[in-house]
């Protein structure tokens, strides 16, 4: 059974929260880890993570094989812009609750013209989904701001010889490591 670390850094990463996130892919949960981000931004990436997530399962259930991948968030205004491109700079604004209308209405025409419907018809869906996600906006930005901005390790420590004991392994040396 895996157990949770409580450790400040382990929390922004796994630990349960109010709203449920979802965990990062543990290969950028990883990531973040190996370059010791610092917990507030960790916190930040899970919370538009899971914003993320569920508007990318809205767009798949509703307009199958439209959505395939994320791309980087700021990415929304060029002339090559993607539904993914779309999808990823909502998530990273409508996470907090806010509301930007360039983005959201070249999403719209992306959808209506996917799908042959009117814009107004895909505005309110959307707009639905969106209010939605943004109830949640408040516990959200407490959750990362429970968080430290500081430098704070998330790298896994090295375990303890009481935590070797009491996982059953047999200790390594005399004395803990640091």
């Amino acid at each position: 059974m895996a157990s949770i670390r409580f450790d400040v850094p382990s929390r922004a990463l796994d630990a349960p929260a109010k709203p449920s996130l979802r965990p990062l892919p543990p290969a950028v949960a990883g990531l973040l880890r190996s370059l010791e981000v610092p917990p507030r931004l960790a916190a930040h990436l899970r919370a538009v993570h899971d914003v993320a997530v569920e508007l990318v399962g809205w767009v798949t259930d509703r307009y199958p094989g439209l959505a395939r991948f994320a791309a980087p968030h700021a990415s929304w205004d060029g002339p090559d812009v993607t539904i993914e491109d779309l999808l990823v700079s909502t998530a990273d604004k409508v996470w907090k609750d806010k509301r930007v209308p360039d983005p959201e209405d070249k999403l719209i025409q992306t959808l209506a013209a996917a799908t042959g419907r009117e814009p107004w018809e895909e505005y309110l869906v959307l707009d639905d989904l969106l209010t939605r996600l943004g109830a949640d906006a408040a516990r959200r930005l407490a959750f990362q701001a429970a968080f430290p901005i500081d430098q704070c390790p998330l790298r896994a420590r090295p375990p303890t010889t009481e935590s070797r004991l009491q996982a059953g392994a047999a200790p390594h040396g005399a004395r803990d490591v640091p």
